[in-house]
């Protein structure tokens, strides 16, 4: 349980006994009202789950005094803005608290006071951000939203129609009542996750969408549950170049375009419009898969600490020493001695966190490895540079656009590689080889990065529930209600309510 509050309001003293009354009253509000009303919170063990962790940000709201930080002094005026967010006033100016499923509705929920707002509304928490070819999605209190170039339908909008801000996936069929936990974005189409099942919208040429058809889908469609992923319960997902994979109970399935043997299954022969399971009679037999990246062509996973891909494999991209030819099952891409903790994939190169380092491997286009050496590809994973930027930082989060990959350590964010667009959000234009900082001299002053998203040539974060983006902006990919290109952060616009 974690709480997070705004430094907007401070004093020079701690809280009074009076005020950490009225804390404790607020806190008992807002348990009730959400208990009551947040999208459900149905059945007794969420219920209990909910209620057990704002009792506990009681007593956690009562060391913030140690800070001198605040917390809202007129309970009364608390009021439900959207479901699980409430506004509150104090001082004649109105605030945001928002109470948000962290991993999964009923488990670990986060308390977050938002930043002082003019509009007398709150805007929606955003939890996951995903970046594609010239658009954006991102979960947002358990819903999913999408904005940029609407091609194939993509955006998951009856409409199909581009947009420069966030619009709501489309509710009215089979996500009616659903909380989205996971969303994914590619070229063309997109899939998320809700109440454990795996669901998809746009392109279907080769049957990536996995309804068994190849039919275009301008709204969302359940992913087929009657054969591989029958009994399974799906937590992540990611979208490659027309072609789908999903985790599910602890192994990888995969639907959708196989030419390259992206699929994993142990052939190329044929496309496939329902999931078919990736192989383990392998390097992945009897290991439980923890992750999953998909790039353009190639998929890969982490299974006890170690990292392992499958599909294209142009300039080493399987990280298995071999540049020869691709691979229709899994192969070991090794990182000796190193725990493997996440992983993407880029169109030309795959990165992955180990031991809270980066390393890549693949082509070294564009500075697209961030070792230094745009010249030279590696066909086995090689440490990205720590001379400079990421000195003494542990990377706790990675992934990787088209040529450019971005990562986050001690709550910044960090990218490298091509900047031709401004992605790299260092205010430049010019590719590098070595991770550089992303501007936090601007809307991202102060704040810090929890979630990061690389696109094929924009990127985005998440900070305080919000969402920030750079670079290539043709369609509206950022968000930000325009179609100029920045290569610093910008604020995408707040969700409809």
């Amino acid at each position: 349980m974690s709480i997070f509050l705004n430094k907007n309001k401070q004093r020079g003293r701690g809280f009074t006994l009076v005020e950490l009354l009225i804390v404790v009253v607020v806190i008992a509000i807002l348990a009730a009202i959400i208990v009551v009303g947040y999208r459900g919170v149905v059945g007794s063990a969420r219920e209990a789950s909910l209620r057990s962790d704002l009792k506990n940000a009681i007593s956690e709201l009562s060391q913030y005094n140690l800070a001198n930080r605040t917390y809202p002094a007129d309970g009364s005026s608390l009021k439900s803005s959207n479901g699980n967010v409430f506004t509150y006033q104090s001082d004649g100016s109105t605030y945001c608290l928002a109470a948000y499923s962290e991993s999964n509705p009923g488990m670990v929920f986060r308390v977050t006071q938002e930043e002082k707002i003019e509009s007398g509304k709150c805007g929606a928490v955003t939890t996951v951000i995903a970046t594609g070819n010239l658009a954006t999605c991102s979960v947002a209190s358990a819903k999913a939203y999408c904005w940029g170039h609407a091609m194939w339908g993509k955006l998951g909008t009856i409409s199909g129609a581009d947009s420069k801000i966030p619009v709501a996936v489309d509710t009215t069929g089979v996500l009616a009542g659903k909380e989205v936990t996971a969303i994914a974005i590619g070229p063309n189409h997109s899939c998320a996750i809700a109440t454990g099942k795996v669901y998809c919208w746009g392109k279907n040429l080769s049957g990536q969408l996995g309804d068994t058809t190849t039919t275009q889908r301008m709204t969302p469609v359940a992913v087929d549950t009657a054969g591989a992923l029958a009994g399974k319960t799906a937590t992540a997902v990611t979208v490659g170049e027309d072609y789908t994979c999903t985790l599910a109970s602890g192994a990888v399935y995969c639907w959708g375009k196989n030419q390259y043997g992206q699929l994993g299954n142990n052939s190329t022969v044929a496309d496939a419009k329902v999931p078919v399971a990736v192989d383990t009679t392998g390097v992945l037999s009897g290991k439980t898969v923890t992750a999953i990246g998909g790039g353009s062509y190639r998929t890969c996973a982490i299974a006890s600490g170690k990292a392992y891909c499958w599909g294209w494999n142009e300039y080493g991209a399987l990280g298995n020493g071999s540049t020869v030819a691709s691979s229709n099952i899994p192969v070991a891409a090794d990182i000796p001695g190193k725990t493997v903790t996440a992983i993407t994939a880029g169109t030309w190169h795959t990165c992955a966190i180990a031991s809270g380092q980066a390393y890549c491997w693949g082509s070294a286009g564009s500075g697209r490895l961030g070792n230094g050496d745009s010249m030279a590809s590696s066909s086995t994973p090689v440490p990205v540079s720590t001379a400079g930027a990421l000195a003494g930082k542990t990377v706790t989060a990675i992934s990787s656009g088209s040529n450019h990959t971005c990562a986050i350590a001690s709550g910044q964010a960090y990218c490298w590689g091509s900047a031709s667009s401004g992605q790299l959000g260092n205010n430049s234009t010019i590719d590098s080889d070595v991770p550089v900082a992303v501007s936090v001299g601007g809307v991202l002053a102060g704040k810090s990065v929890t979630a990061i998203a690389g696109g094929s040539s924009h990127s985005c974060a998440i900070a305080t529930g919000k969402v920030y983006c750079w670079g290539l902006n043709n369609y509206g990919g950022l968000g930000n209600d325009s179609t100029a290109s920045s290569p610093i952060p910008v604020q995408a616009v707040d969700y409809p309510l």
